[in-house]
């Protein structure tokens, strides 16, 4: 067992038995919609940054003062430089922040996401009421179970696509090892059960 099983043993039933335990892969996760969304966060970013450039040198050059408009375009440049900053860089801190609390689990009634921190939540499905069960699997033997069926079938269709990940209300062990093993364990128990 891992560091983190007694936190998985709080929420396991008297008679329920812990097949499996794990976490999401943890660091930086390069995933398909940071395609679109970095070079947005880049283009977003430099246009802010040009937006800021001229509202400060543009009165200089004119051997003017800086105004109330120049703090209005600074000021009004800030939301969006916090986008900007958001899409580049805070949407992949916010991710790993998130997946570092996670737990996954699975035992011989139910699939677990256990998540830690100072607001901890549980949630869990009973492994027989799941009609569709997808399963991902890398090259290297990493990949993701999805149970159920996905909220938005395509990032870009989701309006919070941007926010990544921590939007989505999907029901999946993300990035988890040897995703296969733990796919065929979780049969096994619902062949046992069935």
């Amino acid at each position: 067992m891992t560091k983190t099983s007694l936190d998985v043993d709080a929420v396991l039933e008297p008679n329920e038995k812990l097949l499996w335990q794990g976490l999401p892969q943890q660091g930086f996760v390069f995933r398909k919609e940071d395609l679109f969304l970095i070079p947005l966060g880049l283009l977003w970013c430099t246009f802010v940054v040009i937006w800021v450039f001229l509202a400060v040198t543009v009165p200089l050059e004119a051997q003017q003062e800086q105004t109330e408009a120049t703090w209005i375009f600074l000021i009004v440049g800030l939301p969006f430089f916090i986008g900007g900053y958001y899409m580049l860089i805070g949407r992949h801190q916010l991710d790993i922040w998130r997946r570092k609390k996670l737990q996954y689990a699975i035992t011989d009634e139910r699939a677990i996401i256990l998540q830690t921190g100072r607001s901890s939540s549980t949630r869990s499905f009973v492994l027989s009421g799941f009609s569709n069960i997808e399963i991902t699997e890398r090259k290297s033997g990493r990949g993701s179970i999805l149970f159920g069926t996905r909220s938005s079938p395509n990032w870009f269709f989701n309006p919070w696509f941007f926010l990544g990940p921590t939007a989505s209300n999907d029901f999946e062990f993300e990035g988890i090892e040897d995703v296969k093993t733990v796919y065929n364990v979780m049969k096994s128990s619902l062949v046992k059960r069935g």
